[in-house]
């Protein structure tokens, strides 16, 4: 068989696909085929090698992502409540049957982990802790070291709230003891999520997850714990949102920004951990259904991005807690990415992809302007106090929604293509009777 070879064919100049574009309008402006991101960043419909980023760029954005393969596939999470961990623990084991190898659990710091974790080993699971305490993260340790299990194998992260332990010290200590005990588990996890379902913008997200980031590092390194102990404390979520393309470069830039925050402190090819969440902002409480598709183009979009652990929000979670069918599809959705899409097979499949590495490079260079100007004016907590960053993020939301409202954005279900035979109040009603709160997209509608 004569071996293929793409040099026989003749290549195309940027200004001849160019002029194909013209030609194939007919009369239409090639700008009419322009389309701006929430960021306000203007995206072409012709990218070429001419109009690529540097190779060095793509480089080493490609050599971030690689970096942070360090198993075949992603983990597959899913959320638990564990307050009555009799009442969990089948809950979990049905999930870990079914496809699920990491769990996130809400957990007292008294728990008797031998009820909630019966016939689980978490040596072979990543554990992520909602928010966990000192004396839970000494708790658990104990009843690991009773099981003689071997805690430096164990994966995942506990998520506390660093900044709520009022002493400098004990925040130290607590680091050294995690770094300790269990040195592939991040202390603290960046909830970059909460500020997209807030109504973030991506270059927003970026910006100030690393800022929040880069001053936890500076404390823990300027507290006597080595630079590389203090990076693998720190792991980040992230939001992922509709646009799909955009979200695919977000976690991309997201990952290259913080290797050269890390670069700075001495440390160099070290594997971001970036945790992916399907957005609640995205989600609407009308055409639930509707929900599924968005989760599933997000989902994908982490996968590409190269996100080494994933969420899939619940399609129902807009109007109640999730069930066992709306779990199931849930955590099906990533299964089938996986196991029948092969999505996740090439590592960084979005490199040379014209497109995404401009896209990448663009949200790059925005958010790590923000980023400079959160540092410049005094750093996150700063910021958060002055009303800097909230201010940000309220401006944001406030424009999506106009534009969701004017059906500049489309949402569909809601300002497109509405379900005319839905009962709205009735779907309202259990909203409320639920207690569902959070901010969407679609609170921009009249209706919604």
């Amino acid at each position: 068989m004569q071996k293929f070879d793409l040099n026989e064919f003749p290549k195309s100049s940027h200004q001849e696909w160019q002029e194909k574009i013209i030609a194939d309008l007919k009369g239409k402006e090639v700008t009419s085929l322009n389309k701006e991101t929430r960021d306000h960043l203007k995206t072409v419909p012709n990218y070429t090698s001419e109009t690529a980023p540097s190779k060095e760029t793509t480089q080493f954005i490609h050599e971030t992502i690689k970096n942070g393969y360090e198993r075949e596939s992603w983990y597959i999470n899913q959320e638990f409540n564990c307050r009555k961990p009799k009442e969990a623990n089948p809950r979990i084991l049905t999930a870990l049957n079914a496809g699920v190898d990491s769990i996130k659990i809400s957990v007292p710091h008294d728990v008797d982990f031998d009820i909630l974790f019966k016939d689980i080993k978490p040596e072979h699971i990543e554990i992520r802790f909602k928010n966990a305490t000192t004396d839970l993260i000494y708790n658990y340790f104990q009843w690991s070291e009773n099981q003689n299990y071997n805690t430096t194998l164990f994966e995942g992260t506990f998520e506390v709230f660093y900044h709520r332990i009022d002493s400098l010290d004990e925040r130290i200590e607590l680091a050294e003891k995690v770094a300790e005990y269990f040195p592939k588990m991040s202390l603290v996890n960046v909830n970059g999520d909460y500020f997209f379902n807030q109504g973030s913008t991506n270059v927003q997200q970026i910006g100030i997850s690393i800022s929040l980031a880069n001053e936890v590092l500076e404390e823990l390194t300027s507290n006597g714990i080595s630079a590389q102990k203090a990076a693998n404390l720190i792991s980040f979520s992230m939001a992922t949102g509709a646009d799909f393309f955009s979200e695919i470069a977000k976690f991309r830039a997201f990952a290259s920004l913080w290797a050269i925050v890390l670069k700075e402190h001495g440390i160099e090819n070290h594997p971001t951990k970036i945790h992916g969440i399907t957005s609640t902002w995205t989600q609407t409480v009308l055409d639930l259904n509707n929900n599924m598709l968005r989760s599933s183009t997000q989902a994908l979009s982490a996968v590409l991005g190269g996100c080494q652990s994933i969420t899939v929000t619940p399609f129902d979670a807009a109007i109640r807690r999730a069930n066992d069918f709306s779990d199931r599809m849930a955590r099906n959705t990533q299964i089938i990415i996986r196991d029948e899409a092969f999505a996740g097979k090439v590592m960084d499949v979005a490199s040379g992809s014209y497109f995404i590495e401009n896209l990448t490079v663009d949200i790059a260079e925005k958010a790590w302007d923000l980023f400079l100007e959160i540092e410049f004016q005094g750093g996150f907590k700063a910021n958060m106090e002055n009303g800097n960053i909230p201010t940000w993020i309220s401006k944001s939301r406030e424009e999506a929604w106009e534009k969701a409202k004017s059906g500049e954005t489309t949402v569909l279900g809601v300002n497109k293509f509405p379900n005319g035979m839905e009962n709205k109040e009735a779907l309202f009603a259990e909203v409320k009777k639920n207690r569902i709160k959070g901010l969407k997209l679609s609170d921009g509608i009249v209706g919604e």
